[in-house]
């Protein structure tokens, strides 16, 4: 009877370890309750596009609306060649912000985080924005580079803003942000350099949403 104890006992020591260690390596809200969506987002078109069949698109901020002729370019991102900075776990990495779904995210426990992606075609970024995820807006990139190449090894910057303030409302998208004489690129490189509020050691977002405009 008393090794039956003991088993039961150490099987109860293992399973407090385990849910101590997930909850460790997860993003945690404000609360530092492991993150849930207790939100749904809004399904609409985002950014005065046309809606997407079977995405989730969050509600749009302002600024002008996207031209229904402009190429959304996430629909030519070659998932399989996405890497970057890994997420808190293996349901929030990098491939999350190219799903065209909101309730998703991008979250990394650090800041200063880098994502790198391969075009199926060559294609020019000619603008670009971010929607927010479920919580911590302190989380929301700040600042960044973005840039591109023809060969995923010499890279150009060809975006670089400092300083900016997305929306602290979840599933929310950012004003747009332009690229000047943008350039055909196989490969892209995202590089967040600061985050809403330095020392939180965290860095989310749940899209980058990135068009190349209609020729006009």
């Amino acid at each position: 009877m008393g090794k039956m104890k003991k088993v039961l006992a150490l099987l109860v020591s293992i399973l407090i370890v385990s849910a101590s260690a997930a909850a460790l390596y997860s993003c945690r809200n404000e609360a530092g309750n492991v993150d849930n969506d207790t939100t749904a987002p809004t399904t609409t078109a985002a950014a005065g596009g046309d809606e997407t069949a079977g995405a989730t698109k969050p509600e749009t901020t302002g600024g002008d609306e996207t031209t229904a002729a402009d190429i959304d370019l996430q629909t030519k991102v070659d998932i399989t060649t996405v890497s970057g900075t890994p997420g808190a776990n293996e349901s929030e990495g990098p491939a999350n912000i190219f799903d065209g779904d909101s309730s998703t995210k991008w979250c990394a426990l650090q800041e200063g985080v880098t994502v790198e992606w391969k075009m199926v075609e060559p294609v020019k970024v000619s603008y670009y924005y971010f929607t927010t995820a479920n919580d911590a807006p302190e989380r929301n990139p700040a600042s960044w580079v973005l840039y591109g190449s023809t060969d995923g090894e010499n890279w150009v910057e060809i975006d670089k803003v400092e300083g900016a303030t997305l929306p602290t409302e979840f599933f929310t998208d950012s004003e747009k942000y332009t690229v000047d004489n943008p350039q055909a690129y196989e490969y892209y490189k995202l590089e967040i350099t600061a985050v809403a509020v330095p020392g939180t050691n965290v860095t989310q977002f749940s899209e980058f949403n990135f068009y190349q405009a209609s020729e006009k």
